[in-house]
């Protein structure tokens, strides 16, 4: 089995590539798989699959959490599966540098980088599972997380394959500033970012190439078949030709987490311009010389 994973900064398409991957035959898409610790608890908040039932009702799944629950060590809040950053952002910040820039013999004394060993493990142990599921294919977990890279590529279990995707900032940072709901300044959302950028393209670089493939949003979306035929060549199956602004019927996912798109049944390949449209933030990028680059 080939675990595939979707690194990117939030609001760049994920879910817009995870569900035209998964609609291959081949392909199992399992969504944001960090979340699986608060579906699995039923946190508030996080219980409904993609399939729009719950996850403990979803077929699915149903078989995946009776195999876990097998397992005491596993039970309650102790199953995390989200890799543990700081909130405070200066300290993430150093985070994300210790585990880009620093030997892991270095980093396995520090409290941090063991408790996202037993999370990798955690991790893992979900993938195992889902091994029932994708025994011979490959298994899509599109959680986005750079933190994750170095605990994946360092594990022998299955192959893993990173799929880089990113977005003109400028949309990136319109729709962070849009989703935030007042609670983000055009600055602040910029600044959020550009520093995300250059931390996803650090922990990129450290992929082996033949592990590693960049998929810009714009593309994927205006020439949808070029970059079908990257994807064959890198996972190895055959895609299926997606055309613009048509409408696409999908087949039933399960995914975890994700935007409200994942609970679609159709969906055009329409690329989102809102940022292009809004005068204010045009005003924005034009007074830092951002608007025509």
């Amino acid at each position: 089995m080939t675990l595939v994973y979707i690194v990117s900064d939030v609001r760049s398409g994920s879910t817009l590539l995870d569900t035209i991957l998964s609609q291959n035959d081949s392909i199992t898409s399992i969504g944001e798989a960090h979340h699986f610790g608060k579906y699995f608890t039923r946190e508030e908040g996080f219980e409904m699959c993609s399939c729009s039932r719950k996850i403990h009702d979803c077929e699915f799944w149903k078989i995946i959490i009776e195999e876990l629950e097998k397992d005491s060590s596993l039970l309650g809040r102790s199953f995390a599966t989200r890799f543990t950053l700081s909130d405070v952002p200066f300290v993430r910040i150093i985070q994300h540098l210790s585990l880009i820039l620093l030997p892991d013999n270095f980093l396995s004394v520090t409290k941090f980088h063991r408790r996202n060993k037993v999370i990798s493990g955690n991790r893992f142990t979900l993938v195992d599972k889902l091994r029932v599921l994708a025994p011979e294919g490959i298994l899509l977990d599109s959680s986005k997380n750079p933190e994750a890279i170095p605990y994946l590529l360092g594990q022998k279990s299955c192959e893993v394959r990173i799929i880089h995707l990113v977005r003109d900032y400028r949309a990136v940072t319109h729709s962070k500033y849009l989703r935030s709901n007042g609670r983000m300044s055009f600055n602040k959302a910029l600044v959020s970012t550009l520093i995300k950028a250059w931390i996803i393209k650090k922990y990129a670089q450290k992929v082996p190439s033949r592990k590693h493939v960049r998929i810009n949003y714009e593309e994927l979306v205006r020439r949808p078949d070029r970059v079908m035929n990257i994807l064959e060549d890198f996972l190895g199956v055959t895609l299926d030709s997606i055309g613009q602004e048509s409408a696409i019927e999908l087949k039933e996912i399960h995914n975890l987490g994700g935007s409200p798109h994942r609970f679609n049944k159709r969906f055009k390949l329409v690329e989102d311009l809102k940022w292009k449209s809004d005068k204010q933030y045009l005003k924005f990028l034009k007074r830092l010389n951002l608007l025509n680059r």
